[in-house]
């Protein structure tokens, strides 16, 4: 099985404030496929990861009562959709760190777009209204 290097961003200094912390487009919605590189590279840079919060109707075909074999000690919890396209990691230094998860068919400018406004400082955006805004920007790009 050949492992991809994790499409993902996460903003130089996250802060409480901040509702999301960056973005990450995973290649497929195989979550046992995906999730080891990230929580490889979220640890690299916090330290640890404790957790992770993921939104059960992103990853359908992931068992429900186990977490994906390949995230070692790290507790992997479903929620509900409270807020969709949502990623939460718990790290060892009581940090949250809340990342926008792409579809992985999103088309590049939006992704691209979305991955800037969900890790720039000071922003306020819904996962939702984050991509929403992501989609115009990327429109208005586009050569008529």
């Amino acid at each position: 099985m050949i492992v991809r290097a994790p499409r993902l961003v996460i903003s130089h200094r996250p802060t409480r404030r901040d509702h999301l912390h960056g973005a990450w487009w995973p290649y497929s919605t195989d979550i046992d496929r995906e999730i080891a590189p990230v929580l490889s590279t979220v640890a690299a840079r916090f330290h640890v990861v404790l957790g992770v919060m993921l939104n059960r109707d992103e990853w359908l075909g992931a068992p429900l009562g186990a977490p994906p074999l390949s995230v070692g000690r790290v507790k992997v919890s479903w929620y509900g959709l409270t807020e969709p396209h949502l990623m939460v990691l718990r790290c060892g230094d009581a940090r949250r760190i809340a990342l926008l998860v792409l579809p992985p068919d999103t088309p590049e400018p939006i992704a691209l777009s979305a991955t800037l406004l969900a890790s720039a400082p000071g922003n306020s955006l819904t996962t939702n209204e984050t991509l929403a805004r992501a989609r115009v920007q990327a429109e208005a790009l586009e050569p008529s």
